[in-house]
């Protein structure tokens, strides 16, 4: 045995030929409290499991191999071995105890996607072994029918860093402790430094995962598999007490879920055409607002579809207009004749993506992706993002194809009466420490995560790995009604990123020509931009729903209000690309956000590049991500 610290944590090596039954037998059966899910029949060890691999990549065919694993049982024992055989031989071994004693053993894996691909080198997992969200994202999988690995990724949304910092465990993860280009094989030898680097991944994994389950009293049994499972635990217990009524009452029909699922978009990110590609500073200096908490202001002060909906015989524009100034929430399916953007308006709102049909001749003109002119488009759209379009363009005719209509009114209380506690928790214990810095995270997960469940698809695609392959199910329009009645009415998301990106217009009219950039709930923008009449407004409706709280020291927050990042403190620098790609320059550096692009090591690599003036397209990241910019 060898110690790597001054803990109790220690490593034993796979020569020592451990037996992991005789390690099991030690650990008892997990009593079944309260609460409890009635279907989960299995009988789980009483154990924390973590469970990592460290990898090597052959660059030359872009392969990669394990070269070491590590497995921390409860952080008393941490096992390592050096080929992935040699874990599947231990699994083995433990799996004739475990079904023996009709026993599952839990191990969490960060990032279970990555670590079932070489799992599947080994082990042939059937279909109904894997749970999978969607193609090669698996969140769970059985392995020989008794060991039960989760993906604790899927659990936190957060990367392994920022998981355990925000769990405050005591084993932080060892970034930059080791040379990540380093080649190493089952038969490098291994440093002290890098064996570390590797056991602390495990043990800070099961203290958080420890910590996880202090915070809400779970246990393996309750705790949920996503980080949206708390929420929807939360607001079930709310809908329980107050009656599901309101929420039956408001799932559309399967013709309406449809032409939904057409108009549904994300948030609305993208760089002004005028400034993409430029260096901005001196003058230009670019500043940044955030809207607070935009989503959960949203659901708490908006207006969504409630009731029945009804569709409209042969429909013209006339009854689109007819039942908007009616008050009517609307989905339609129409057509743009010689649409247009107003010049030199920066808010191209239409996205081709989303377009279901588009001329695409001359007379085309697209901006990284979203419309600036066409002869013709066919879009399902919202009476929301029909007073964006109408900001944006000019058009010369539209054909209604299809319109349906609801009555508007608020979602239940009882849903934002869960948000509005949520939004207290998170400002009152920001910056406390202890136990109640761990709530205050919790908080914050689950009040970010609100969005995600509003806007979950009932009819998602299944993903089923067949024959070593992963294949799409789609799921037959009979399982509607039941799979949609399980949930949330699916057009209250569809109205939640509407309502969120109209917000963010509100915030681009404002800036005009000085916006630069924006995404979903953010605004960069040159010069002075004074969103005081916005954010009484959105004061106004927070104070009068309640979503409003004092942090310690006795400020008081409201949702949906434009807050400027840094005290109004401009970059000296700044440069986008297009959506998901912009670095800028600050007191402390140079910060790069890219999809794709590590953010700690991006503006590190670029500054070695030559700095901002080498972010252009064509150059890629190696050592942050290897991702091209293009």
């Amino acid at each position: 045995m060898k110690n790597l610290d001054n803990s109790t944590h220690y490593l034993i090596r796979k020569e020592n030929k451990v037996c992991i039954i005789e390690l099991l037998e030690k650990i008892k059966p997990l009593k079944r409290g309260r609460g409890n899910p009635a279907g989960n029949k299995r009988k789980y060890l009483d154990s924390i499991t973590a469970f990592d691999i460290e990898t090597s990549v052959i660059k030359e065919c872009e392969e990669a191999f394990c070269y070491l694993w590590q497995l921390s049982i409860d952080n008393k024992i941490v096992i390592i071995g050096r080929t992935i055989q040699s874990f599947y031989d231990n699994m083995k071994i433990a799996s004739t105890y475990l079904n023996e004693q009709g026993l599952t053993w839990v191990i969490y894996v960060h990032n279970l996607a990555y670590e079932i691909q070489f799992l599947m080198g080994v082990y042939d997992f059937e279909p109904e072994d894997l749970f999978i969200i969607k193609s090669r994202k698996v969140i769970k999988a059985i392995m020989f029918g008794c060991i039960e690995f989760r993906c604790s990724l899927a659990l936190s949304n957060m990367s392994l860093d920022n998981y355990l910092k925000a769990r405050n465990v005591k084993h932080l993860k060892q970034t930059g402790k080791i040379d990540y280009d380093k080649f190493r094989t089952p038969s490098t030898f291994l440093t002290i430094s890098e064996l570390r680097y590797a056991v602390y991944d495990v043990v800070g994994l099961v203290e958080a995962i420890k910590n996880e389950l202090s915070i809400e009293r779970d246990n393996l049994y309750t705790i949920p598999i996503t980080v949206t499972g708390y929420l929807r635990r939360e607001i079930k217990r709310e809908l329980k007490v107050s009656g599901r009524e309101e929420v039956i009452s408001s799932i559309p029909p399967l013709e309406v879920f449809k032409i939904a699922r057409e108009a549904f978009a994300g948030g609305n990110t993208h760089a002004n055409r005028y400034y993409a590609g430029k260096k901005l500073e001196k003058e230009l200096a670019i500043k940044s607002a955030d809207e607070s908490s935009a989503y959960p202001y949203i659901i708490c002060t908006g207006l969504f579809p409630k009731g029945d909906w009804c569709k409209v015989d042969s429909p013209t524009f006339k009854d689109f207009i007819h039942k908007k100034e009616m008050g009517k929430a609307i989905l339609a399916r129409v057509v743009f004749k010689n649409i247009r953007i107003k010049e030199p308006t920066p808010n191209a709102a239409i996205s081709v993506s989303k377009c279901l049909k588009i001329a695409k001749n001359d007379n085309f003109l697209e901006d990284n992706g979203r419309i600036l002119k066409s002869d013709m488009i066919v879009i399902s759209i919202t009476d929301i993002d029909f007073e964006v379009i109408a900001d944006c363009y000019i058009w010369d005719d539209i054909v209604v194809l299809e319109l349906f209509f609801s009555a508007y009114g608020k979602q239940p209380q009882s849903i934002i009466n869960v948000i509005l506690r949520l939004f207290e928790q998170k400002t009152t214990l920001k910056g406390l420490s202890g136990f109640d810095f761990l709530l205050y995270n919790k908080s914050k997960e689950k009040i970010n995560s609100a969005y995600g469940l509003e806007a979950q698809n009932p009819m998602k695609d299944e993903i089923k790995f067949i024959n070593g392959d992963y294949e799409i199910v789609p799921v037959p329009d009979e399982e509607y009604e039941k799979r949609a009645n399980k949930g949330l009415p699916y057009t209250w998301g569809v109205w939640v990123t509407a309502q969120s990106r109209k917000a963010l217009h509100e915030g681009l009219k404002k800036a005009g020509d000085k916006a630069v950039y924006w995404d979903t709930d953010s605004i960069k923008y040159w010069g002075e931009v004074d969103f005081t009449e916005i954010n009484e407004e959105r004061k106004n409706k927070s104070m009068q729903t309640g979503l409003y709280a004092k942090d310690r020291k006795g400020v008081t927050h409201y949702g949906g209000v434009f807050e400027e990042e840094n005290n109004g403190k401009p970059y000296k620098e700044f440069k986008t690309l297009g959506a998901k790609k912009y670095v800028y320059r600050d007191d402390v550096g140079l910060n790069v956000t890219i999809s794709g692009v590590v953010k700690s090591k991006g503006g590190l690599e670029l500054e070695k590049h030559g700095g901002i003036d080498s972010f252009e397209e064509g150059f890629t990241f190696t050592e942050a991500g290897g991702t091209d910019i293009i």
